[in-house]
């Protein structure tokens, strides 16, 4: 297993074919490193618009319990969105329903 990077998980997304979606456990087998570093990536390419959900597959655990995983879809953008890193403060800019309140969150921020 080895070290995963965003940048990693946009360029397995960049092969596969315009408006596929896949999962985190399939995009960790094509880059050869564990899940959970890839859901970190994703949360973060999520967050910066690059990767958006794209609905759910039922997918079967080592026990044989069925279970929904989501799937995400590369959105072909390439530049991400600064992305607070306070979970209050991306809240705000999410929430922002005019654009003076995100100016002055970005002013205070950055």
């Amino acid at each position: 297993m080895s070290r995963c990077t965003r940048n990693d998980v946009i360029n397995a997304f960049r092969a596969l074919p315009d408006g596929a979606s896949t999962t985190t456990k399939l995009i960790a087998r094509r880059i050869g490193c564990r899940e959970y570093q890839v859901r970190a990536a994703i949360s973060w390419l999520v967050l910066g618009k690059l990767v958006h959900e794209a609905g759910e597959t039922i997918r079967v655990d080592d026990k044989n319990r069925k279970y929904t995983a989501k799937l995400y879809t590369w959105s072909g953008r390439t530049e991400i969105a600064r992305v607070p890193r306070d979970s209050v403060d991306r809240r705000i800019v999410s929430d922002a329903k005019n654009s003076e309140i995100v100016t002055s969150f970005l002013c205070r921020v950055w």
